[in-house]
């Protein structure tokens, strides 16, 4: 996959990153850009996206301290912060001629999760997705954790939002609200998984040498 670019937006508040994303959603449509995954890194803030509980799934609880966003993607309540790496991708999916990633829209989060996963075989973590799930799993497999998550909105067929992989968020921010329908202790970090982590722009590197390999 030659035909692709990386952009790095650093430190971006989150309503800031949704706008500049539209902008590049409309080019894609018009093809007047190529297919571009944009990495940054936002302040504290939970969006919430057009999915409803599931059964088993936990109900939102909007927490004080937090902004909360309603977002276009799929999916439930997340959160993005300081210690998460997110990249947004902006890449068209159809005609099948026209992508480099055939297969639709749940091949295309495939790719995304087994992304990450080859991200984390670098620091000897071993990841897995969850069938009929969205994003990235580790630990012991009867009792796994999230470390990743993942949802994408499409329009005109190009896709936008994108993938949150947390690095050092910490535990507090996730049990404020029941991420994902789960419950905050399901989720983790690689800094709890290893006792340490990459800087944010060490895994910028590291994601973008793992994309094709």
């Amino acid at each position: 996959m030659s035909d692709v670019r990386f952009l790095d937006w650093g430190q971006v508040e989150y309503s800031k990153a949704l706008d500049q994303q539209k902008e590049l959603l409309k080019l894609r449509q018009e093809d007047k850009i190529i297919d571009t995954f944009i990495f940054c890194e936002h302040p504290a803030v939970i969006t919430v996206g057009r999915g409803k509980p599931k059964e088993g799934e936990l109900p939102f609880l909007p927490p004080a301290h937090i902004p909360v966003v309603n977002v276009e993607r799929g999916g439930l309540a997340t959160y993005h912060g300081p210690g998460q790496l997110v990249c947004y991708p902006i890449v068209r999916l159809a005609p099948q001629g026209q992508t480099q990633f055939p297969g639709g829209i749940v091949q295309f989060i495939r790719f995304l999760e087994d992304w990450m996963i080859r991200v984390l075989k670098e620091f000897d973590v071993n990841a897995w997705h969850i069938e009929k799930k969205t994003g990235v799993w580790v630990g012991d497999k009867e009792s796994p954790k999230k470390i990743a998550s993942i949802g994408i909105a499409v329009s005109h067929w190009v896709t936008y939002h994108g993938l949150a992989f947390n690095f050092a968020t910490g535990p507090a921010a996730w049990r404020s609200f029941n991420p994902c329908g789960l419950s905050g202790e399901l989720m983790t970090d690689l800094k709890e998984l290893t006792n340490k982590a990459p800087s944010y722009e060490e895994l910028r590197a590291l994601f973008v040498s793992r994309f094709n390999s």
